[in-house]
């Protein structure tokens, strides 16, 4: 970037920091995902870790505003974070069938879950008949 590129249209931070959402930098500053998913991602993020999230909750979350976001369009980003590590799906099922649920584990530390930590987390439940 030249110098007159680096003080051109220059953001400055104004209020306080009290009412923020923290996300991972790393998670932020990931080139392999999307805009659009990183600020799903954010979404998540800004809610409280004892809360139950859904995608139905998630698309519905700004529906009062006019900003609804599509079923497909979290799902897929949902998929984004899931091939980035930051995201491990668990199935749930029946013995024997296919699985019927899926638990989805938010990585809320400072990097992707490792393969060891997918391996774990991805394990399926085998719930009892």
């Amino acid at each position: 970037m030249s110098s007159v590129d680096a003080t051109r249209n220059i953001i400055q931070n104004h209020g306080t920091t009290r009412a923020t959402v923290r996300i991972p930098l790393a998670l932020a500053e990931a080139t392999n995902l999307s805009m659009r998913t990183i600020g799903i991602a954010a979404l998540m993020y800004s809610f409280d870790e004892d809360e139950t999230l859904s995608v139905g909750l998630l698309a519905d979350h700004r529906k009062g505003d006019g900003g609804k976001c599509s079923r497909n369009t979290i799902e897929r980003a949902l998929r984004e974070l899931e091939a980035a590590g930051w995201l491990v799906r668990q199935p749930y099922a029946t013995p024997g069938k296919k699985p019927y649920r899926y638990i989805w584990h938010l990585q809320r530390g400072p990097a992707p879950f490792t393969p060891e930590q997918i391996r774990e987390l991805s394990t399926p439940v085998v719930a009892p008949k």
